[in-house]
């Protein structure tokens, strides 16, 4: 399928050394969580896919065909949007949403979605981590490291929590010199509207992680936006302790 072998592009494009202390730092996680957990479904920081995470891919592939026909609808068939660059940025966007969604564990009955208790261990919770870090290979996001940071301590593996914070904290300064491709920032800004497609219901503290995360990559270093990515890395400190 052709959105996998981009996906594989991707993460070998990222896996370069010296890309960003903040890359670098996630790839040294990855390769040291493949050895010691072990992630079965990775090799020297390139996934594979499981069955459940490829049927959520292919889903999120009918999400970019609703999306594509309300861009047409709405827009014509020409112009900046449907540029094929910007599609494929959309195409990841989704993606992650729909990986996103598996791995904190949303049941869906109906239109009706419901999330997981998250102070449960999942029994598959190396299964989980893996599929957090291949959400975080398609959108780059500190809050899935944290999210993997937060299974490991829960999980009893406290000094692997304490490197994917450490992973985590070099993000700012990444976000500083590395601002989000233009193609993303728009790709975001049309995934991220409720008219598009169903998006489960976010609580407060979820939507302020969404928000803070495009904050800092669109280069608005406000406190708030600090703040909640401070905030949620405390809260897993303190779990480790």
């Amino acid at each position: 399928m052709e959105f996998f072998r981009k996906l594989f592009g991707r993460a070998n494009d990222i896996s370069q050394k010296n890309t960003s202390p903040y890359f670098d730092a996630v790839f040294d996680l990855i390769k040291h969580l493949e050895q010691q957990i072990p992630l079965a479904e990775w090799q020297n920081g390139i996934p594979s896919y499981t069955e459940l995470e490829t049927k959520a891919i292919e889903d999120s592939l009918d999400d970019y065909n609703n999306v594509s026909e309300w861009l047409i609808k709405n827009y014509g068939s020409s112009g900046a949007t449907l540029n094929p660059i910007i599609m494929d940025a959309i195409k990841m966007t989704l993606g992650a949403e729909r990986l996103k969604r598996l791995a904190d564990g949303w049941k869906q009955k109906g239109d009706i979605l419901f999330e997981a208790d998250k102070t449960d261990i999942p029994d598959q919770w190396k299964c989980v981590i893996s599929t957090y870090l291949k959400v975080w290979m398609m959108s780059l996001n500190p809050f899935d490291i944290l999210d993997v940071a937060d299974l490991l301590a829960r999980a009893g593996r406290p000094s692997d929590a304490t490197m994917a914070i450490n992973a985590e904290l070099k993000f700012v300064g990444h976000a500083a010199t590395h601002l989000v491709p233009q193609e993303y920032v728009l790709a975001d800004a049309i995934v991220g509207s409720r008219m598009l497609f169903f998006r489960p219901y976010e609580s407060h503290f979820e939507e302020e992680c969404r928000n803070a995360y495009r904050s800092l990559m669109y280069g608005g270093y406000s406190y708030d936006s600090c703040t909640v990515l401070r905030r949620r890395r405390k809260e897993i400190q303190m779990k480790i302790r």
